[in-house]
């Protein structure tokens, strides 16, 4: 099973955490498309990852995990959020507003 943790966008890079959970011994590859236009092809890696894709466009992200003939054996979509006015990073940081500290 695949899981699409998290996908954020600031400008033109897109930052997503993918996650392969259970059995990942049949697993060869992960596609990565955005919008169904096909992004990045990566190698079978440690789960959870992450993949920075800088000048794709696209909305919603979907990730395939591919065996050796290249069939998609799981897939896990996600929206791709925008990350908040006053960020200075997709990936780093704290959030954007005041703490409220209780007493």
């Amino acid at each position: 099973m695949v899981k699409a943790l998290s996908a954020a966008r600031k400008g033109s890079q897109l930052v997503a955490q993918v996650a392969a959970i259970g059995n990942t011994r049949p697993i060869v590859r992960f596609r990565l498309s955005l919008d169904g236009r096909r992004a990045a092809e990566l190698a079978k890696r440690s789960s959870p990852f992450t993949v920075r894709l800088r000048g794709r466009g696209g909305s919603k992200l979907r990730v395939d995990a591919l065996d050796a003939g290249g069939a998609v054996i799981a897939a896990a979509t996600r929206t791709v959020r925008a990350v908040k006015r006053g960020k200075s990073r997709v990936r780093r940081g704290s959030g954007v507003g005041a703490t409220v500290g209780i007493l």
